[in-house]
């Protein structure tokens, strides 16, 4: 839903900045033309090209805003194939790089198109109104709605590569067509650049891996259609999270079931510490997931590169459904050496009264000469946990 609206007020945002910066310069052919490329309204677009065609051909290929946004940058971001094509006729760029993000139409068509059109919010649009001058799409459909072009993201796509798009170029955060294409989970327009080349494998950073990305967001069909085409499923550690434990993390169970079933180990370690993906579903108490690994497997007390196993994530998050079940499954409470990995000192230090009673009655050990950290006790008095004090206290501890 944030995702949608950010796009909604980025579109209009763009097209607003676009026309003044027009309207400012006293183009009036540069306005209407991104003003009805933004509507998908192609019988203006043409009107355009065809009344001033070396201004147009100006505006096309080189009028951009401060942002960098030409009109084949606005057509692409809303899918709409015949404008594309004859912004390309008139010698757009297609590989020309827009706005703060640097990004090529292609990655526009990738991330705006093949997820819901940004509309102009209807503030904007009365904003936009001149009476003293309208525009061409303005007196053209006067009192009646202006014919949209119709949309086709794919289309455009193949359109645009067509005509010599970089399937490889990225943004200024390294991130290409397939990987926004991954992210809003638009497996049609995945494969056809799949098809057309578009590297599935490579990438330095879990940031902008496709398949990461894929996983992440919960797209099952975009995860199958980037391992079929041969994108590593197992990652190096020092590369962040592996689609496995972006999966657990937002307790996508088909998507973790079906990496098992490639072949992913239930205690593959990645992220910055080594994190096995029963961590990360322990910490953000996805149940399902935690089943699933667990029966897949995944070593319950098994630790991090901190020595933190599941155990103590979900004490330190207060996540005390997954802590139950984890202790069903025999998680370890006992013989922690340091407060810095004991789920029941944790548990204490955060507040989390009900983890820590669960934790006791499971026999973690509430009196401890430890010279290794504090006790749960110092740790709940340290952040004024009344209750969980009143508790330990009343459990015997001196």
């Amino acid at each position: 839903m944030k995702r949608s609206i950010g796009r909604l007020l980025l579109g209009g945002c763009i097209c607003l900045h676009l026309w003044a910066t027009a309207a400012l310069a006293g183009n009036k052919t540069l306005a209407d033309l991104l003003l009805a490329c933004h509507a998908g309204d192609c019988e203006v677009v043409r009107a355009c090209l065809q009344e001033n065609q070396e201004l147009a051909r100006q505006a096309v290929i080189t009028e951009q805003s401060e942002r960098g946004y030409t009109a084949l940058d606005v057509a692409a971001g809303g899918g709409y194939v015949e404008i594309v094509r004859l912004l390309l006729e008139a010698g757009a760029d297609v590989n020309s790089r827009a706005g703060a993000a640097g990004r090529t139409p292609l990655m526009q068509v990738a991330l705006h198109a093949c997820g819901k059109k940004p509309e102009l919010p209807a503030d904007l649009v009365k904003a936009l109104a001149r009476p003293e001058q309208p525009t061409a799409a303005q007196s053209e459909h006067s009192g009646q709605a202006v014919p949209a072009c119709p949309r086709d993201p794919v289309h455009c796509l193949r359109l645009l590569i067509n005509s010599g798009a970089d399937l490889q170029a990225t943004d200024n955060q390294d991130r290409c067509a397939l990987y926004h294409c991954a992210q809003c989970g638009h497996s049609e327009a995945l494969c056809v650049l799949i098809k057309h080349g578009a590297k599935v494998d490579g990438w330095p950073s879990y940031k902008n891996d496709p398949l990461n990305a894929a996983a992440l967001e919960g797209h099952l069909a975009c995860v199958q259609a980037l391992l079929a085409a041969g994108a590593p499923i197992v990652t190096d550690r020092k590369h962040g999270y592996s689609a496995l434990n972006g999966a657990a993390q937002k307790g996508y169970v088909e998507i973790v079931e079906y990496l098992l079933q490639q072949g992913v180990s239930a205690n593959a370690e990645s992220s910055p510490v080594g994190g096995t993906p029963l961590l990360v579903a322990a910490l953000q108490g996805q149940l399902a997931c935690i089943q699933l690994l667990r029966d897949a497997g995944a070593e319950i007390d098994r630790p991090d590169c901190n020595g933190q196993s599941a155990l103590y994530y979900a004490a330190h998050r207060g996540q005390l459904t997954a802590l139950e079940l984890l202790l069903a499954s025999g998680a370890k409470v006992q013989g922690l050496r340091s407060s810095k990995t004991d789920p029941l000192c944790t548990a204490a230090f955060n507040g989390h009264l009900d983890c820590v009673r669960a934790l006791v009655s499971a026999g973690a050990p509430i009196i401890i000469g430890r010279k290794y950290g504090h006790s749960a006790l110092n740790r709940a008095a340290q952040n004024g946990h009344v209750e969980v004090v009143q508790y330990l206290l009343q459990q015997g501890v001196s």
